[in-house]
């Protein structure tokens, strides 16, 4: 049973620092989600403990480093008939309240959109590839308390995950290791970085993880 309401318990949000923050506005409605937003959150990755069996002993894995900055999306739309091409920029915390970050010059994502020139690499994929809509997930690094070798005010931009969709409505999660791979090398941005691939043991998690 909740309850949060009856005991008066609400999450606790930081507050944002204002090159993080921005200025925000409501992001379009969704084609496919009848008022929802066009960003998709992203899921939370759970602890492996919590499942200890989703990976089966010798089970091909591709592990990579969880890196510890600020959360990045992108979005590209394409023209299409009267519509003009799209891009918006977002955090993971502002996308899924359904606004969108304005462009700013002193904007810690939009630095990284930029810096990337994200929105010129995504119009080629999504020409190249026939993609209606493409979202990227990315993680900016140098903001945050590690910093990763990076000199104060430095920042970088490493993908993790992709989500796109074609003219036949058929979404999906650009999750597989080598296609994801494929897309970065497009998009000129690195991925986060591998740590292993090979058979899963609960040992090989374990050593990583530490």
């Amino acid at each position: 049973e909740d309850l949060a309401d009856y005991l008066g318990i609400t999450k606790y949000e930081p507050k944002v620092p204002a090159h993080f923050e921005g200025q925000w506005t409501p992001s379009p409605n969704h084609w496919a989600v009848p008022n929802g937003s066009i960003f998709q959150s992203y899921t939370d990755i759970e602890n492996i403990k919590h499942e200890p069996n989703l990976l089966q002993e010798g089970e091909e894995v591709v592990m990579r480093e969880k890196l510890h900055g600020t959360c990045f999306i992108a979005y590209y739309r394409p023209a299409a008939r009267e519509e003009p091409a799209a891009f918006m920029v977002t955090s993971k915390g502002i996308g899924k309240r359904g606004f969108t970050l304005l462009e700013e010059e002193a904007n810690v994502y939009w630095q990284a959109a930029r810096k990337y020139d994200l929105e010129s690499g995504m119009a080629f994929v999504c020409s190249s590839r026939g993609f209606i809509e493409l979202m990227v997930f990315g993680e900016i690094i140098g903001v945050q308390d590690l910093k990763y070798g990076l000199k104060d005010g430095e920042t970088a931009l490493y993908l993790f995950d992709a989500k796109y969709n074609t003219p036949e409505a058929n979404p999906g999660w650009v999750a597989d290791d080598i296609r994801l791979a494929i897309l970065a090398a497009q998009l000129k941005v690195p991925m986060c970085p591998l740590l292993y691939q090979g058979p899963w043991s609960k040992e090989k998690g374990q050593e990583l993880s530490k």
